[in-house]
């Protein structure tokens, strides 16, 4: 089997109307995908992560860059590609935009790998469970949206079958991130899963000030709370508690997420398979966690491609403890099928069809 044709497609989709997070308003998202066929007929999908930036540049990288590189190549030697295509990086230090680029496409790899051998993705990869556990996240900031409304809201996505939330915080003052998270405690009450993420917006300071603060409200972890550049400062936040930390989600290969563990810098390793490198890389990353006994959790904020992947790679992990469902991002979904994502007493199962389970095609869009 080779691999005769590489296509990208650009899909843009709205957010609703007046969301932000901590960081920005929310209002467009580009879901950039890449499709890899085969000369047997098979198609395999992949997703990058598209924030920031041009994803005119992804397109570019994946046309002048990789295709050439890919196309004609068995996708059973996908190792092999994606160490071809990322040392090329080590000329250029664009480890980067190359990484989210080459993400999609080792998972259209491992997709179309895996329908060859006529078995649902995470077992291809080798399975550990059939369900894995997701919590609802969201939890956005809006005008005139009060912390009884946020309480509200998450309780809401409580009675369709999670067991446990996750919202933003560091979008306004600490006392009303206070209110809001008490609010919301209040509403899901003591026993539910309840996470905090602050997008990076913290400072060392302003986030030990946020870890005495939420200290009444037992957070299961506090995600993202510094830039990802400091690490001292993660480390100090991570020991001091009570919050745990979960990251990072936005950075690149198993060489980043080593200086993290080493330095204890977090309790729950979180990648992003749009962006860590993919599925490949992600195994890498999951493996070094288990040896520093940290659990193991997947981001995820896009299409139906990433959410699919995202619980074939936790069904596949033995140390993988969660996959996020976000609440507004559910960009394709309805081009998944019926019930591929239902949520039952906290699970979500794999699909059960070869590879991801979807039927996209590049003409669909």
């Amino acid at each position: 089997m080779r691999i005769t044709k590489m296509v990208c497609r650009l899909v843009r989709r709205d957010f609703p109307p007046g969301v932000k997070n901590a960081r920005r308003a929310m209002t467009k998202k580009t879901v950039a995908l890449v499709f890899l066929e085969s000369d047997t007929g098979l198609l395999g999908v992949g997703e990058a992560w598209t924030e920031f930036g041009s994803p005119e540049a992804l397109v570019s990288i994946w046309e002048d860059d990789i295709k050439p590189m890919v196309v004609g190549q068995d996708p059973f030697f996908l190792e092999a590609i994606w160490s071809d295509v990322m040392s090329r990086t080590e000329e250029s230090n664009r480890r980067g935009i190359v990484g989210a680029a080459m993400s999609a496409v080792n998972m259209a790899l491992w997709d179309l790998v895996a329908r060859a051998m006529g078995q649902p993705l995470y077992k291809a990869l080798g399975a550990s469970r059939d369900k894995v556990y997701t919590y609802a996240s969201a939890g956005l900031y809006a005008d005139g949206k009060t912390p009884e409304d946020q309480g509200r809201e998450v309780a809401g996505w409580l009675s369709q079958g999670f067991t446990g939330a996750k919202i933003k915080v560091a979008g306004g003052p600490l006392a009303v991130d206070v209110q809001r998270v008490a609010a919301v405690r209040e509403a899901i009450g003591p026993d539910a899963r309840f996470m905090i993420d602050a997008n990076y917006m913290l400072t060392t300071t302003e986030a030990l000030r946020y870890q005495r603060a939420m200290a009444p409200y037992d957070l299961y972890w506090f995600e993202a709370p510094v830039s990802p550049r400091s690490v001292d400062g993660m480390a100090r936040i991570n020991q001091s508690g009570p919050a745990p930390l979960a990251g990072c989600e936005n950075i690149f290969g198993v060489d980043a997420f080593r200086r993290y563990l080493e330095t204890g810098a977090v309790s729950f390793a979180q990648a992003d398979l749009s962006i860590c490198g993919g599925i490949s890389e992600a195994r890498r990353i999951a493996a070094l966690a288990e040896a520093w006994h940290v659990p193991f959790t997947l981001h995820a904020a896009g299409s139906c491609v990433l959410m699919s992947a995202s619980i074939h790679m936790a069904a596949s992990l033995p140390n993988c403890e969660s996959v996020e469902f976000h609440q507004i991002q559910q960009w394709l979904f309805d081009m998944a099928p019926e019930g591929a994502f239902d949520v039952k007493d906290g699970h979500v199962a794999p699909l059960e069809k070869p590879g991801l389970g979807l039927e996209l095609t590049y003409d669909d869009f």
